[in-house]
C-alpha cells in the first residue's frame, strides 16, 4: 500500500511539472519601433511599449531585432533576475567617408549603416560625407562597383573614418 502511495505521488509530481508556462515581459526603451522574432512569431513594439508573452519552458530570447527601417540600431537586456527582456537603443559611431576617386561610390555594412533610414551611403567624388551613423566596430563594408577597391577604416572616441581608395 505504501508503495502504491509513493508511486502515484511521484507519478503526480512528473505530470505537474509538465505543463508549466511562463509569462515574459518585452518592454522597448528605445526611442525606434522595434521589430524582432520570439516563440516563432514575429512581433513589434513602439517605444515605450510593452508586451506579455506565455511561453513554454526553454523558449529562445528574441532574436532577428531591428528598428523600422530594418537597421540594427537596437540592442537587447536580459533581465536575469525576473527572466524579462527590454530593448534600447544601440550605441554607434558618427560615420565619416572620403571619397578619393572621380565617381561616386555607394557603400553598404549588412544592416549597419543608418542614413537617415537608408542602409547604404553614397558619396560624391572627392567629398567627405558624415551624415550617417554606424551601429558596429567591425564593419564588413561592401560597395557597387564591380571592381576592387580599397576600404581603410580607423575608430577614434565616438567617430569612425572611412578612406575609400
Amino acid at each position: 500500500m505504501k508503495r502504491t502511495l509513493y508511486i502515484m505521488f511521484v507519478f503526480l509530481i512528473f505530470v505537474s511539472c509538465g505543463n508549466t508556462e511562463y509569462e515574459v515581459l518585452i518592454t522597448n526603451n528605445s526611442d525606434k519601433i522595434a521589430v524582432f522574432t520570439y516563440n516563432d512569431i514575429t512581433s513589434t513594439l513602439t517605444p515605450s511599449e510593452t508586451k506579455t508573452f506565455i511561453v513554454p519552458p526553454y523558449t529562445q530570447a528574441p532574436s532577428n531585432i531591428i528598428d523600422q527601417n530594418g537597421i540594427a540600431g537596437i540592442k537587447m537586456i536580459y533581465d536575469t533576475k525576473y527572466g524579462n527582456y527590454s530593448f534600447s537603443s544601440a550605441d554607434y559611431y558618427n560615420l565619416s567617408v572620403t571619397n578619393e576617386f572621380p565617381f561616386d561610390v555607394t557603400i553598404s555594412a549588412e544592416n549597419y549603416i543608418d542614413n537617415n533610414g537608408q542602409k547604404y551611403l553614397t558619396v560624391n567624388t572627392g567629398t567627405n560625407d558624415s551624415s550617417a551613423i554606424i551601429y558596429t566596430r567591425n564593419p564588413k563594408f561592401i560597395s557597387t562597383l564591380s571592381y576592387p577597391i580599397i576600404i581603410n577604416w580607423s575608430i577614434l572616441d565616438n567617430n569612425m573614418q572611412v578612406n575609400i581608395k
